[in-house]
């Protein structure tokens, strides 16, 4: 069975699925962008083993004002697959890709790990609606995603749900749940001296909502620790860290894996203060360690995992007043009860499950 996947950048996740599920496919993926395109990113990040399908790195371009377009998708469309996958909809060769498949009656789906339905013109909606509404097939996260797609024209009897993740089996078998007393252990090497810790992952970008995170943790109190992984803090983050006296926030820079399981074992609760994540991957990871959730309502993953007052909060985005009293209802609570129900909540999350999801589809839309 040959299968063409086409997607932005070899973010290390996918390169990891694209490896496993070509295993069992013959399987091509074209890339759009290049490692070196993102300067956000450390080098450290990338997974560069393509070992388990082929690797096309478009490369033939084209300028039409300021939309790209790699003109070599369509001599690759040409050369015949039995499956065709676009990871979005929105690039430029994406939308090419699409026109030609509209006009050759090849028959495509469209993936998305998420999709935020919001207020736009009528000429935006239709725009989205003409592109996502030519696929014969969507491939949706979860249920908001699945309501993004019905949104723009989706047949909901086409919509193929797999697991959005980035974690393999084994990693969630070994990352165990930990006693208090264990907890304290792990903090003490880490250097954590406050007795309760929260934890959050990511850029520090004004998406991730870092700054929102800062302005709750005045409101708490001075033995929980705020810890945050990801880049070294701007000037911009210190002097927000000294103008509200923040002693008990740690910026601890960027963690390769292993450092990082770490963080996620000392931690008791995982927060997600974004302004928006279309997926949040860092939240399937935070809830393989046992740990409950607070994130916003503008985080696909914490719409799709988080259960209130089960295995978390969700609070609205942008309301450091609200992501205080939700921290605090979870730490106040029972955050190891509702750590564990947050682990077995995410036990189908697996990388083999998502593979396993995506050649049923193969199979499903063959027959």
């Amino acid at each position: 069975m040959k299968v063409l996947f086409v997607t932005s950048y070899p973010s290390p996740y996918r390169v990891d699925f694209f490896n496993l599920l070509g295993q069992s496919v013959d399987l091509t993926v074209a890339f759009t962008e290049r490692i070196e395109w993102q300067k956000h990113r450390s080098r450290d990040w990338f997974n560069e083993n393509y070992s388990g399908f082929r690797a096309v790195f478009l490369k033939d371009l084209v300028r039409i004002r300021k939309v790209m377009i790699f003109k070599d998708i369509i001599p690759l469309l040409k050369s015949g697959f039995d499956h065709v996958i676009l990871g979005g909809y929105s690039s430029g060769t994406l939308m090419a890709a699409i026109e030609y498949m509209k006009l050759h009656r090849i028959p495509f789906a469209i993936e998305a790990d998420g999709g935020m339905i919001s207020e736009e013109s009528k000429l935006k909606y239709w725009g989205k609606k003409h592109f996502i509404g030519s696929a014969s097939a969507w491939l949706s996260s979860g249920k908001a995603t699945s309501e993004y797609f019905v949104h723009y024209g989706a047949k909901k009897e086409r919509i193929f749900l797999y697991p959005f993740t980035s974690q393999w089996k084994k990693d969630l078998d070994q990352a165990c749940l930990l006693s208090r007393e264990e907890k304290d252990t792990v903090r003490g090497r880490l250097g954590i001296e406050e007795s309760r810790m929260l934890l959050t992952v990511g850029q520090l970008i004004p998406r991730k909502g870092v700054d929102i995170l800062m302005k709750a943790a005045k409101r708490l109190p001075k033995d929980v620790a705020v810890v945050v992984v990801g880049a070294e803090p701007t000037e911009e983050y210190l002097a927000l860290k000294r103008d509200l006296d923040l002693t008990h926030v740690h910026f601890v820079g960027f963690k390769v894996k292993d450092e990082l399981a770490d963080y996620y074992r000392a931690a008791d609760v995982f927060v997600m203060p974004t302004r928006k994540d279309i997926w949040g991957l860092v939240i399937n990871e935070a809830m393989s360690y046992g740990l409950p959730i607070v994130s916003t309502d503008r985080c696909i993953a914490a719409l799709e995992l988080v259960e209130e007052g089960v295995n978390g909060q969700i609070v609205p985005a942008e309301d450091p007043e609200a992501l205080a009293e939700g921290i605090l209802k979870v730490l106040d609570g029972d955050p190891a009860r509702m750590g564990a129900l947050s682990r077995e909540k995410i036990r189908n999350y697996t990388m083999e499950k998502m593979v396993e999801a995506h050649l049923e589809y193969f199979q499903k839309v063959s027959s």
